[in-house]
């Protein structure tokens, strides 16, 4: 039954895949409801998320690793299975090995280091990718921020677009390091480009607060308690203060993405005069994903 939903997937992606260069791609999201997994492929891997049963019992995901491999044309060892329930605060990027199992992936122009080991996520989030490419095309020459930047696939983009100076912030040296990483593998010159360690809700954010910006990435985590935070941190009760904020270093004509995965979100951030406001989350859910309430998006504009 998986093995042949599988191969239905990926009859009807081939095309798409083919035409868009995509080695990374979600290929089942809980089609069958007797099998609620998610299936991602990153290149000649995949890794498979047990999301757990109605019923709360775990049953057997490890005997559906097989399958996969045979039907996706995947070495056993290459198939990683993590049962992944919904975390938040300090378990969202919690490590979970010490493999250092990284490999390269390409999308788009890019190039970056995935580990679909070592931690709960793998390092580039694929429902972003439509994304990503919206704001690498309107990157060349503009001064963009990256906040939340994770591994800095946003930045890659922006960069490898021409920009003419990106911004990396994050709170967790890990996964800098790991964004510097992702510029080296594509030989992007580092020096001319700024890669921050900061709480973003720092009063005063030295580091980017008295800057201003063309583009703004902001893809905050639902929730966080971090020991890094000054306060903890929740998407619906700190969305209002943290765009009044974000939105204040655009420049005219400037663009702020905001993109939430809190599937109870509700946008409560009052436009003003000054700006527009577009939904644009029927964009940029991608094509492989049945999901379409993945994320939330908006497009917020600073008027000339």
């Amino acid at each position: 039954m998986l093995a042949n939903r599988l191969r239905k997937n990926l009859k009807k992606l081939k095309g798409w895949r083919k035409t868009h260069q995509i080695q990374c791609f979600r290929v089942y999201d809980r089609d069958i409801p007797e099998i609620p997994l998610i299936i991602d492929v990153y290149g000649d891997r995949a890794v498979v998320f047990d999301r757990g049963r109605a019923d709360g019992s775990d049953g057997n995901p490890a005997e559906y690793c097989p399958i996969i491999a045979d039907t996706l044309q995947i070495e056993d060892r290459y198939t990683y299975l993590k049962a992944r329930q919904r975390q938040s605060g300090k378990e969202q990027y919690e490590k979970l090995g010490e493999t250092r199992d990284f490999f390269e992936v390409t999308e788009g122009e890019g190039q970056f280091w995935v580990n679909l080991n070592d931690y709960l996520d793998t390092g580039l989030f694929l429902d972003h990718r439509s994304l990503r490419k919206r704001v690498g095309d309107m990157s060349a020459g503009k001064k963009v921020l990256n906040l939340f930047a994770y591994t800095g696939s946003f930045s890659v983009y922006a960069a490898l677009a021409g920009a003419a100076e990106v911004w990396t912030v994050d709170m967790s040296n890990t996964y800098l390091n790991w964004a510097r990483r992702n510029f080296t593998l594509n030989d992007i010159d580092a020096g001319k480009h700024r890669f921050v360690r900061e709480d973003i809700l720092m009063p005063g954010r030295p580091e980017f607060s008295h800057e201003t910006f063309d583009i703004i990435v902001l893809d905050p985590p639902t929730f966080s308690n971090s020991k890094k935070m000054v306060k903890p941190f929740d998407i619906q009760t700190d969305h209002i203060q943290l765009l009044n904020e974000m939105t204040s270093l655009l420049n005219p004509n400037g663009t702020l993405f905001f993109s939430t995965n809190f599937r109870k979100f509700q946008l409560e951030w009052k436009v003003t005069p000054d700006f527009q406001l577009k939904d644009i989350s029927d964009k940029t859910v991608p094509f492989d994903y049945r999901d379409k309430k993945i994320h939330r998006c908006y497009e917020i504009s600073r008027l000339s």
